[in-house]
């Protein structure tokens, strides 16, 4: 009876290291999030469609393999908008990584910032600015100021975390079934994928706007960012009376890339009409300005330090301008494309490409920069460049009424259900 029990126990240990080293080689040879890369072929594990799932932790890894000269910071709107294969990129800035990640702060960008400068030499970064992360809350005054370490304190990926991502990444059944998702997925043209430099492409969403349309899409996201909108304008800074801690965070991010000697790129978003039209009916207008007001204070102040006004060249693609006016398709319009927007809060890699071309000082033949496309922003010129706006978005209301009471009614009834 013994010998029958021991017999069972073996056989059933057996069985599950068989079952757990199977598991274990097909995570390890699909590798859904890029931990490994040990094994690229395509039409096995190529298109990584499942490692956006788990973007900090595919990123993080991939990044240390790669081991960049470049990093593109920020949120989705970069993520999506930013090709770091783009041609603007100079030969000794490349490679060149996207880092940025959908849905975080400046907290996490100058964490990201950090290891980086643990895991590579960078030369130059591009990071975009989110006005929303600047709001007000009192809870994140202490990871706000303590975002950036001490030069040199920062610690390392500890073995503990990296065993736990391996772990992870190797055992769990939940990447297994990712990497069941990932083969199944190499010959969808339209599946969601991050490239092996960090660049989404957000391909999933031309299939989307031809089975609904560019204004469905549109108007999915003017709901969404409404009620954002109108929830931050109840914790928006106030200026003289309350601020944001990542004034502070984003003055310690430039005085960490003064230190080590980084060229920084900085960007607001070029916001599609839309955008700005809610930030004006959720009533942020007048934040919004003064947000710039001071992004462009703190960058003179910090580049002064550095004895160069052009230390953090800071460029403004918001506004009313060719590109942020484009057209939205009408209702039930599944024909029109649009050019440079897939809605409200993404722009494509095409607006991105003339974003890069602007800020990096490049020309190419193929691409006509658009006029009135980005200015290069600083406290001296800041006031003529608001009035302008504000001008161009009177020129705008006047041939857009009906949008613009949409979009006011939008806010409205995000107003209501709050």
């Amino acid at each position: 009876m013994a010998g029958a029990n021991f017999a069972y126990l073996r056989n059933w240990l057996l069985t599950a290291l068989l079952v757990i080293g199977v598991i274990s080689v097909i995570n390890l040879l699909v590798d859904p999030y890029r931990v490994f890369g040990i094994v690229v072929l395509d039409g096995f594990n190529s298109v990584k469609v499942r490692a956006q799932q788990r973007g900090l932790l595919s990123k993080s890894y991939t990044l240390a393999r790669i081991k960049p000269k470049s990093v593109i910071l920020g949120n989705s709107r970069s993520e999506v908008g930013f090709d770091p294969s783009h041609s603007a990129w100079p030969t000794d800035a490349r490679p060149v990584y996207n880092f940025a990640l959908p849905g975080v702060g400046l907290s996490t960008h100058a964490r990201q910032l950090e290891d980086a400068f643990r895991t590579t030499q960078i030369k130059t970064v591009v990071l975009g600015l989110e006005f929303l992360d600047f709001t007000f809350d009192a809870g994140k005054l202490k990871l706000a100021n303590d975002a950036i370490p001490t030069p040199g304190t920062a610690p390392s990926r500890g073995w503990t975390k990296r065993m736990a991502d391996y772990v992870e990444s190797l055992l769990s059944l939940d990447t297994l079934g990712d990497s069941i998702r990932t083969v199944l997925g190499q010959h969808n043209p339209f599946a969601t994928r991050i490239t092996a430099l960090g660049f989404n492409p957000l391909l999933d969403y031309i299939p989307i706007a031809r089975e609904l349309g560019y204004r469905a899409l549109f108007n999915q996201k003017d709901r969404d960012n409404a009620r954002a909108y109108v929830r931050s304008g109840k914790d928006i800074f106030v200026p003289g009376t309350r601020d944001s801690p990542d004034f502070d965070t984003l003055r310690k991010l430039l005085a960490r890339c003064r230190s080590e000697n980084v060229t920084l790129y900085l960007i607001i978003y070029p916001y599609h009409a839309h955008t700005m039209e809610l930030f004006r009916a959720a009533g942020l207008w007048d934040a919004f300005e003064h947000w710039k007001r001071r992004v462009a204070q703190i960058v003179d102040e910090e580049a002064l330090m550095s004895g160069s006004a052009q230390s953090f060249p800071l460029w403004d693609f918001s506004g009313y301008n060719p590109a942020t006016i484009e057209e939205v398709p009408a209702p039930g319009d599944l024909l029109s494309d649009m050019r440079w927007y897939w809605e409200a809060g993404h722009f494509k890699k095409e607006l991105g490409d003339l974003v890069l071309d602007k800020v990096l000082g490049h020309r190419d033949s193929q691409r006509k920069a658009l006029q009135d496309f980005g200015t290069l922003l600083t406290a001296a010129n800041v006031e003529a460049h608001l009035a302008h706006i504000r001008s161009e978005r009177e020129r705008y209301a006047m041939g857009h009424e009906a949008e613009v009471d949409r979009l006011n009614q939008v806010v409205e009834e995000s107003r209501k259900k709050e």
